[in-house]
């Protein structure tokens, strides 16, 4: 067999190029499906406090907080711009501060954009 048709080995665990990039997808989906369930666990909260126009600032923050770490899942990151839309109702500065965090975690500036628009 020549070089270049050779599977390539990873040197750290010995397993082939293949099975490496199958594996990291694994855990990928897995990390996913996490985000998700948290995404979820989080929308009857998020329901609830804009349906009730929620001045509780603990529990808006509370519940951001959470939603800033599933937002790499899009049901996590609609459900963030949702409340971070409501929140900025309530304290423009303080909603500014979660779409930086936002920003700085997941690198993207739509959700920046889209709060801007709606002023």
């Amino acid at each position: 067999m020549t070089e270049h048709l050779k599977p390539m080995r990873s040197d750290a665990c010995g397993m082939t190029y293949e099975q490496f990039i199958q594996s990291v997808n694994g855990l990928a989906g897995q990390i996913s499906e996490l985000h998700l369930q948290l995404a979820e666990s989080q929308r009857s909260i998020v329901d609830q406090l804009i349906r009730a126009q929620s001045r509780d600032i603990a529990a808006i923050e509370r519940s951001l907080d959470h939603l800033l770490d599933a937002a790499a899942h899009p049901v996590g990151l609609e459900l963030f711009w949702r409340l971070c839309k409501y929140y900025w109702i309530i304290d423009p500065q303080a909603t500014a501060t979660y779409i930086f965090a936002y920003r700085d975690m997941w690198g993207d500036e739509k959700l920046e954009s889209s709060l801007e628009e709606q002023q």
